[in-house]
């Protein structure tokens, strides 16, 4: 069952960077034209490419102007640093633009090594227990010790652990393919403890399986994501 997502806190929104063709001139003026057009593209989220090229000569243009001038107004280098920790995210091209079967996405989740390491050193969790979410052939789901930090106020590591049950579907959102949860209750997470159920969704990488999933850590803009890979099909 396919659906339409409208915007919501976790849909799969990557920042745009703004292209650097056309831009030239004095230093200066290359970086008001970068600021310029980053606030534009952020805007409208536009997926452009920055060439690797073009940005290498911007940078050695700025190493040039500190060494020669031994000044540069710091909050002109904000956007190239947003830009450089927002980038190594920004490969849109890997979400799923076709609609995966039910039989290659249903099966067993888990964080990738990778993740493990996020969850432990930067969030602080003590992992006690299985972290895992499993989607079944019949569309429900059960999602197992997900630190909460996912859903936290100001996804500010809690210490806790979401878990719970529901029912799951794929939806389309800007010509790219999700997940939808929507959560029977809220009784087991200690992020948010309520009876009443949730919808969110989390976005599928990759065009052909295995697929990964990823559940972002706040704002998508912050690039910081806890990635969940297949390591077990549905059995049924």
């Amino acid at each position: 069952m396919t659906g339409k997502l409208g915007l919501g806190r976790s849909s799969p929104q990557i920042p745009s960077i703004p292209s650097l063709r056309g831009i030239s001139g004095p230093i200066d003026s290359q970086i008001k034209a970068l600021e310029t057009a980053w606030d534009m593209d952020h805007r409208r989220q536009g997926q452009i490419l920055l060439t690797t090229v073009h940005w290498h000569l911007l940078m050695v243009s700025i190493q040039y102007k500190i060494m020669n001038t031994k000044k540069l107004v710091f909050p002109a280098m904000i956007p190239l640093f947003t830009i450089m920790c927002v980038f190594p995210n920004l490969d849109t091209s890997s979400f799923a633009h076709t609609e995966p079967a039910i039989e290659d996405l249903s099966g067993r989740y888990v964080p990738t090594a990778e993740t493990i390491e996020l969850i432990r050193e930067e969030g602080g969790y003590k992992i006690h227990g299985d972290i895992s979410l499993t989607l079944t052939a019949d569309r429900r789901f059960v999602l197992s010790n997900l630190p909460d930090w996912w859903h936290t106020d100001s996804n500010i590591p809690g210490g806790g652990t979401d878990s719970g049950v529901g029912q799951w579907s794929t939806v389309e959102h800007q010509e790219r393919y999700n997940v939808a949860l929507d959560f029977d209750s809220r009784e087991d997470f200690s992020s948010d403890p309520v009876s009443s159920g949730l919808s969110t969704s989390i976005p599928i990488v990759g065009d052909a399986p295995p697929y990964n999933l990823w559940f972002y850590i706040g704002d998508p803009d912050s690039s910081r994501i806890m990635v969940f890979e297949r390591v077990e099909e549905d059995q049924n």
